[in-house]
């Protein structure tokens, strides 16, 4: 097996990264939907030929990048690698195999190299409509709140599959957008395929099982080393947020170990009958980041520097929700995994670790834009960034995800002024105070000038329990 000195090894792993970075580039570019033009909710990432995470571009949210490796394996599975041909594309938006609901398409495309598959591209986004109910979490199954597509060949050798793209468009409101989107993440694709081929020939590479190995045993060994850091112990956190009916308790314990993290959800509060339930998927990818940000925050992200933490969720409770719960809105709790983790982690490593966060709250608009054609647009209200050890939270920065916010004028322009931004401005005060105090929130007003109405859907937390403060730190306001 062919082997990397440092150097050469460093400049390898760099032009992957970029690789994925002009992967995802493109999309964006190509985008129809602001979702992933402008919000950027969306990832590119770059695999090798046994489905192993190498890169990944440097913007998109935690939870996509941290569901794809999981959902190829299961790809994988369902079709082994010599069923897979040049030009095929497999995709999925199936919650528990995908990103925890149905509004995201996880994507992947094989490349070939000497007529041998030496490697994956792949990218996730979210799509504007999956018919079913507005996106909102009222549904009481899943089958309510779309279309629930499973893995399958959306393309096959190169060739839309007609009957899976016909199923799709007799499914949604918004078709130009949907299928846009949807044909954009199939371009990214194919020019993640011809960026790696170019690669490969450039640096005389056959397959990149030498590299992967290289790449991802630095990366585990890194982590590792980091992990040993942290002082050995068992480290446990727990609160309540606002649930349906009465509230909902989020339990973490982590244990440390010598060079394992193993994270553990027992005690939660069991799955409800409304869109706020979470897939394991998503509880994994975002507690494997909430623990990367503490340990090794500048690590690259890869199968090798995620190895060492383990998620665990009891079955049936709202952090690993099985079929057919209602899971539209898997961020409302999920996006606490991630809280619950840091605040165990506190314990153990306080100046590592912020306070609470104010989370961000979701506004779906839908409605007509006078000329006979629908519109489904989401607003982000970004909360402030909790306390940081060492400096105030930044006001209104959307934590755990990293999701940007649509801006105004493409939100008039996209309604054709249907909607008129009158005021976002800080809510002042509204960061706990303490010896730093936590980011401010904001307050956003939007107003219908049409007749025609516009239907709101929002999903919000914080509302009863306000983001907390640590190491004596004070409460923000909800």
């Amino acid at each position: 097996m062919r082997k990397y000195d440092p150097v050469t090894l460093g400049i390898l792993w760099d032009k992957l990264a970029s690789m994925a970075d002009e992967v995802y580039t493109s999309f964006c570019r190509t985008s129809f939907t602001p979702l992933v033009r402008e919000a950027f909710d969306a990832i590119a990432s770059l695999f090798d030929g046994q489905g192993r995470l190498l890169a990944q571009a440097n913007f998109g949210p935690p939870s996509f990048i941290g569901t794809l490796p999981q959902t190829l394996q299961i790809f994988l599975k369902k079709f082994p690698k010599e069923t897979w041909n040049p030009g095929d594309i497999i995709a999925t938006n199936d919650p528990w195999l995908g990103t925890g609901h149905l509004n995201d398409l996880s994507m992947v495309r094989p490349v070939f190299h000497k007529d041998k598959l030496v490697a994956f591209t792949g990218t996730v986004n979210h799509l504007p409509d999956v018919g079913g109910r507005l996106w909102s979490t009222m549904a009481s199954e899943v089958y309510e709140e779309g279309l629930r597509l499973p893995p399958c060949k959306i393309l096959e050798g190169g060739e839309p599959n007609e009957v899976i793209f016909d199923i799709i468009q007799n499914n949604i409101r918004i078709v130009d957008q949907v299928m846009g989107d949807i044909r954009s993440a199939i371009t990214a694709n194919h020019v993640g395929e011809a960026l790696m081929i170019e690669f490969l020939e450039e640096y005389r590479i056959e397959d990149l099982d030498a590299l992967t190995e290289a790449i991802l045993n630095t990366s585990e060994e890194v982590m590792k080393e980091k992990i040993r850091q942290i002082p050995n112990g068992t480290y446990i956190y727990d609160f309540n947020t606002e649930g349906i009916k009465e509230p909902i308790k989020i339990v973490c314990r982590i244990d440390v170990g010598d060079d394992e993290i193993m994270v553990d959800f027992e005690g939660t509060s069991k799955a409800l009958d409304r869109g706020i339930n979470v897939p394991l998927i998503y509880t994994t990818s975002y507690s494997r980041y909430a623990v990367k940000c503490v340990v090794s925050p500048t690590l690259p992200n890869n199968d090798g520097s995620i190895k060492p933490i383990i998620i665990s969720a009891p079955e049936g409770c709202i952090l690993n929700a099985p079929p057919p719960s209602p899971v539209a809105g898997r961020h409302v709790i999920g996006h606490f995994a991630p809280l619950a983790v840091w605040g165990a982690l506190a314990k153990a490593v306080p100046d590592r670790v912020l306070a609470d966060t104010g989370l961000i709250t979701m506004a779906q608009f839908t409605g007509d834009d006078g000329r006979g054609k629908r519109f489904s647009i989401p607003l982000f209200s970004m909360g402030g960034m909790g306390a940081r050890p060492d400096d105030d939270g930044v006001d209104t920065m959307a934590v755990p995800t990293n999701v940007s916010n649509i801006s105004y004028e493409v939100l008039e322009d996209f309604t054709l002024s249907c909607l008129l931004t009158e005021k976002r401005e800080l809510i002042m005060d509204s960061g706990g105070p303490g010896r730093f105090r936590g980011g401010l929130g904001q307050e956003i007003l939007v107003k219908n000038l049409s007749p025609r109405p516009v239907i709101v859907s929002f999903m919000a937390r914080n509302t009863e329990y306000p983001p907390k403060g640590f190491h004596g730190g004070l409460p923000g306001t909800n």
